[in-house]
């Protein structure tokens, strides 16, 4: 009898645990829920006064098939032409990828390595390779081979990130084949879960939304700085965790679309599932002790809510163990864990339920939830194999549909038929307008320098002189003051100056800096500074000091527009932000010269000079000239 009542006692044990194993999964996807119902909508960031230069980064890898109406997606996109590049990364390709991508109008980085294979390998190598390139973007986008990118989506993610502050953004990436079978469907159902209603909950929780590995969006300094340092089955999962563990959020933007054909063939889903779900197990045995115990001694919510996301189960996976749980109380009469069961089955399916409804999915998505069993059943030998035989460690290319069927643009190639559509014309017509247009503006930037140089020069030639006279004559020392400043792209360039200082000026500054006007900041001013000779006070406040630069512009070192020339010493002190100041001439005048001069803080001068930078024509270039002679008479800020 006692042995009966301790097994009794094991056997409810037992039951309370496996009632409570059963039911936390579903308690946390209520909890996601919840927070995705009572989400605030981010605020519409508008029409930002400077677009950023975005980089569109599509790694591929034997895409023929697929990349040329990528790419037509990508050009099709509502943003302006000449604020964006796409990059194709040719990966390891055996067929005609690079060919098709290059005459599409995309740049194309041949990348072959037979050892680091995986998407992972491939973007970390290009972020390398092409920094120089890339350096001169705000903005760099990660979208797959095989995506349609929504005409929005670079405007909100550009904005997102330049104007509203984020580091790292995951826009909604759905299906685009859907009712091309039940399959595609079902997956427009589960990502309407995985990939919308959960990150918009994570992020209300203050947690991560996740990496989805298509229709990703970072800041440029922070991935150039960072690399791409996951390689593994899931880089997405992995990246974003080695992100958290530093701080970064990723943030979720539902405006910004991306859509990408899923797979409708039995085997190649299931190859598909064992690289995902494998993938997710292997960082769960990897990373989430470490996880969970940083987490512990941070206090850290957002870290704590990563592993619990991680060690979550699968939803067809989840919903076997509610079956198990369903069919072992039953059989054993114990009742907790038949309720417990039954709870978690109620939740998930409010779960997914309240997805599809959040998310707007069509018809035949819901329709298609009538073969959710038939699904369920088909996964059973993907988690048998990755019981027996794992997940593998080497990454392996899925097969896309109609694999090995030529594409729309070699059928036509091959059938002398020209380009119907006219979409190829397209593409290689804008990239063309784009570079002459590039052209066209710096030949009349130079022109408008050029003249406007020869023109100061000979008009202020009797201020000039009269200036060299008083600056020889008060104390005997040079007339000209020559300084090393840093030009367009860091070259050192040597700049012209009307001496207004002392001549021993730089020696006794490091002294001076408890009077800096702009604080312990990057650059140097102050007000009443005893360096500057009388003479000096004068030219200084009209600006005639800055004139011999106008032999600058001719020399081609400088503009007659364009951010001030800054010191080695100043850009030494740069941040990525800052630095990116130096991608074009430095100018006689500038946005912030007109708007308050040195009144203006270095963060502010910053702002203006890139609000110049991104928004810059000939035009522009014209009226800042013309308001410039007024701030220089009235002496607005200057000292």
């Amino acid at each position: 009898m006692e042995d009966f009542d301790v097994m009794t006692t094991v056997m409810e044990y037992f039951g309370w645990v496996g009632a409570a194993f059963a039911l936390l999964p579903a308690i946390y996807l209520a909890i996601l829920t919840i927070a995705a119902l009572l989400r605030k909508p981010r605020p519409a960031q508008g029409a930002a006064d400077v677009r950023p230069r975005i980089a569109v980064v599509i790694p591929a890898h034997n895409e023929g098939v697929l990349i040329c109406s990528t790419l037509e997606a990508a050009y099709s996109s509502r943003y302006p032409a000449d604020r964006f590049e796409v990059f194709v990364i040719a990966d390891n390709c055996s067929d005609d990828t690079a060919a098709l991508a290059g005459e599409c109008g995309a740049t194309v980085a041949v990348r072959q390595d037979a050892t680091l294979l995986g998407k992972g390998h491939a973007i970390d190598w290009f972020l390398r390779a092409w920094r120089g390139e890339l350096e001169h973007f705000d903005v760099i986008t990660l979208i797959d081979a095989d995506t349609v990118i929504e005409g929005g989506f670079l405007d909100a993610a550009g904005s997102a990130i330049y104007v509203g502050g984020c580091k790292v953004i995951q826009g909604y990436y759905g299906v685009g084949n859907i009712g091309s079978g039940w399959r595609a469907n079902l997956s427009e159902a589960a990502f309407a879960v995985s990939h919308h209603l959960r990150p918009l909950g994570r992020n209300r929780l203050g947690a991560t939304a996740g990496l989805k590995g298509n229709g990703m969006a970072f800041a440029a300094d922070l991935l150039l700085e960072k690399g791409w340092p996951a390689h593994s089955l899931v880089e997405d999962l992995e990246f974003a965790l080695l992100l958290l563990e530093e701080g970064i959020r990723v943030e979720y933007l539902p405006e910004a679309k991306v859509f990408a054909e899923m797979v409708t063939e039995g085997k190649a889903a299931g190859r598909q599932r064992i690289r995902w779900e494998g993938g997710r197990v292997k960082m769960l045995s990897q990373m989430g002790g470490r996880l969970l115990g940083r987490a512990l001694r941070r206090r850290d919510i957002a870290l704590l809510e990563a592993w619990v996301d991680l060690a979550c189960p699968p939803l067809g996976l989840y919903a076997g163990i509610l079956a198990v749980a369903i069919a072992a109380g039953g059989l054993l009469g114990f009742v907790p864990l038949v309720a417990a069961g039954g709870a978690g089955v109620v939740l998930t399916v409010a779960h997914v339920i309240i997805a599809m409804w959040h998310r707007q999915v069509p018809g035949e998505v819901w329709r298609a939830l009538l073969l959710v069993p038939q699904f369920l059943l088909g996964k059973v030998p993907v988690y048998l194999h990755l019981l027996f035989r794992g997940a593998g460690t080497a990454w392996v290319r899925t097969q896309r549909n109609g694999e090995g069927r030529e594409s729309r643009y070699q059928r036509f190639a091959k059938s002398g038929q020209g380009d119907p559509n006219g979409w190829r014309r397209r593409s290689i017509w804008r990239s063309w307008v784009w570079a002459r247009s590039m052209e066209a503006a710096e030949r009349s930037k130079r022109a408008l320098d050029v003249c406007g140089a020869l023109g100061a020069l000979a008009l202020l030639s009797p201020i000039m002189l009269i200036t060299a006279l008083l600056i020889k004559l008060e104390d005997g020392g040079p007339i000209l003051f020559r300084q090393v400043r840093v030009g367009k792209d860091g070259r050192k360039i040597r700049v012209y100056k009307f001496r207004s200082m002392v001549t021993n000026a730089e020696k006794v500054r490091s002294n001076l800096d408890a009077g800096n006007h702009h604080g312990a900041g990057v650059t140097f001013k102050m007000r009443r500074d005893p360096r500057v000779t009388k003479v000096g006070r004068w030219i200084r406040k009209f600006s005639v000091d800055e004139m011999p630069q106008f032999l600058n512009v001719l020399e081609g070192d400088m503009s007659l527009v364009g951010p001030r020339p800054a010191l080695p010493r100043e850009v030494a002190c740069y941040d990525a932000f800052q630095l990116r100041r130096l991608t074009v001439k430095p100018g006689i005048s500038c946005l912030w010269q007109i708007e308050g001069r040195a009144d203006i803080d270095f963060e502010g001068q910053v702002k203006l000079d890139l609000k110049y930078i991104h928004t810059s024509s000939i035009w522009s270039d014209i009226v800042i000239l013309l308001k410039t002679v007024p701030a220089v008479v009235l002496a607005r800020g200057a000292y």
